[in-house]
């Protein structure tokens, strides 16, 4: 069993080392077969990700509308804001300018989906393909202001010879955050989780354990689910200090114990997850919770408005839904 990375379909590489920590390699969806992140492909070649695109169809029609809205969003987000505040709270009508072109394209490329028979599929991938470009370039923003962080620190710590003299010397240390601003993803949560879910519905073979990078998604799904359990007890399971080989065999203990609780041939829970002790261990960890009962197909589809319109096979040997948080 491998876990699947949700409900994100972009993942940077610094995530994907931290997830490798604790299994060998994870599942990624992707929306769309057409315009597969660099670096996802990358990882996928590379044998640590496997990429899963579970409705293959309409590629260029997404690809087209994603273009189309790109398009429009950076001719209206260009306008000068000095020619709009003469305008007085009017709206301005461009005639048959680009923008104007544009919005009807797009209209007129999803109007055939959408006023007779909605295609909530398509929908649910063009939702999915244009938060993963919103994330990438998050992603892009953010390794940037890291990077110039880190150039920050290094200019003051070239600045300050010997930080003992700091105190009474007028120069205070700016205690520089290096870390990357956690991306806001956490609006919208509710609409990513569903798109996913509709993704997620089209896998034939599907996994038990689930993983996210967002506490505030985690938070969510253990808020909308009463029966929901927390695997690994008040404390989370923190990564191991181990040799490669002994790493390896940890890992390999971790998922064998994750996929016997999610196909319910192990029922106990607190003294099955492999732990280190306090002295031995990092501080990256996996918080783990299980929906007991519910196979992933059960419970995810909880969260679509309308279950009834999947027309999927829904077999699985996964009894229990496992999902999780690393950190």
């Amino acid at each position: 069993m491998k876990p699947v990375y949700f409900p994100h379909t972009f993942i940077s590489e610094q995530m994907v080392s931290t997830v490798c920590n604790f299994f060998q390699q994870i599942v990624v969806y992707q929306p769309s077969e057409i315009n597969i992140p660099e670096n996802i492909q990358k990882m996928a070649d590379n044998g640590i990700l496997e990429i899963k695109i579970p409705i293959d169809k309409d590629g260029e029609k997404l690809d087209s509308i994603s273009r189309d809205f790109r398009d429009w969003r950076s001719l209206v987000t260009g306008v000068e804001s000095s020619y709009l505040k003469t305008q007085k709270g009017r709206v301005p009508f461009f005639e048959d300018s680009a923008i104007s072109r544009i919005r009807s394209n797009i209209k007129d490329k999803s109007e055939n989906t959408t006023k007779e028979n909605p295609d909530t599929d398509l929908n649910a991938r063009l939702f999915l393909l244009l938060s993963q470009q919103y994330d990438m370039q998050k992603h892009e923003i953010d390794q940037n202001l890291l990077l110039t962080q880190n150039m920050e620190q290094e200019i003051f710590n070239k600045l300050i010879d010997d930080r003992a003299d700091l105190t009474g010397s007028g120069l205070e240390d700016p205690a520089i955050d290096l870390k990357p601003k956690v991306s806001p993803d956490d609006n919208m949560i509710s609409e990513r989780i569903s798109s996913w879910t509709r993704l997620f519905m089209h896998d034939r073979d599907i996994s038990g354990l689930y993983i996210t990078h967002s506490k505030a998604i985690f938070e969510y799904l253990i808020e909308k689910t009463n029966d929901s359990e927390i695997l690994s007890g008040s404390d989370s399971i923190h990564l191991p200090i181990l040799q490669p080989h002994e790493m390896k065999k940890w890992q390999e203990t971790l998922i064998n114990k994750i996929t016997a609780l999610a196909d319910g041939s192990l029922t106990g829970i607190k003294d099955n997850i492999p732990r280190q002790n306090d002295n031995n261990r990092n501080m990256t960890s996996l918080s783990l919770c299980r929906v007991a009962g519910k196979t992933p197909y059960e419970f995810f589809g909880g969260f679509l408005e309308n279950n009834a319109s999947v027309k999927v096979v829904t077999n699985t040997i996964y009894k229990n839904c496992i999902f999780g948080l690393i950190k």
